[in-house]
């Protein structure tokens, strides 16, 4: 039996798309950093966060282990954000935290190329402020401007323990519906080639 040109042309399509299919971020991917600028150019209040441009990469996980070096410099989004809230605050921020270039204070390498990975935000909120200290969330995308990995979701988290102290870190997310749509895809060629048989 001659297979039908519809069902050639879903296999061919299904083929194509599975050999163009770039990648996102595993899940868990993380960036963990300290703010590391000048005294004075961080701070919060119980409506607004401001975070120093230069922030210091601790640590990293999964993906991240073998693209971001440790001890590189991460540029943070160092203007003002006012009219924060305990609800998620839209906000479009290109370039919120871009990674990583090399820091000469601790003999560090950044990413290659430079500052490779850019986190673009979409939200924050204000999770908790006192006088002392205060937390802040939100979510973004993760881009790759090589392109080696698709545009991932992401989240990040940012303690202060002090005005000008905080830490933060930076995770990939990606959406499960993607993955799984990736997955009925392959299950149904496969259940196409299968039926052929």
């Amino acid at each position: 039996m001659k297979p039908s040109p519809i069902i050639i042309f879903v296999a061919s399509l299904a083929f194509a798309c599975v050999v163009n299919a770039q990648s996102t971020l595993s899940n868990g991917s993380t960036i963990s950093a300290d703010e590391n600028g000048p005294v004075g150019s961080s701070s919060f209040t119980p409506s607004s966060v401001t975070l120093d441009g230069t922030n210091l990469i601790l640590s990293t996980t999964q993906d991240f282990t073998s693209l971001v070096p440790a001890f590189g410099n991460l540029t943070g989004y160092n203007i003002t954000i006012t009219g924060l809230s305990s609800s998620p605050t839209s906000e479009s921020i290109s370039d919120f935290f871009v990674f990583s270039t090399a820091d000469p204070d601790f003999d560090a390498s950044g990413t290659t190329p430079p500052n490779r990975f850019e986190f673009n935000l979409t939200s924050i909120t204000e999770d908790y402020i006192s006088s002392s200290d205060a937390n802040f969330s939100g979510t973004g995308t993760l881009i790759d401007i090589t392109s080696t990995y698709a545009d991932t979701p992401a989240t990040f988290s940012i303690s202060f323990s002090g005005a000008d102290d905080y830490s933060f870190t930076v995770e990939a997310v990606p959406e499960p519906t993607t993955i799984s749509l990736f997955a009925a895809g392959i299950l149904g060629a496969l259940a196409l080639r299968r039926r052929k048989i």
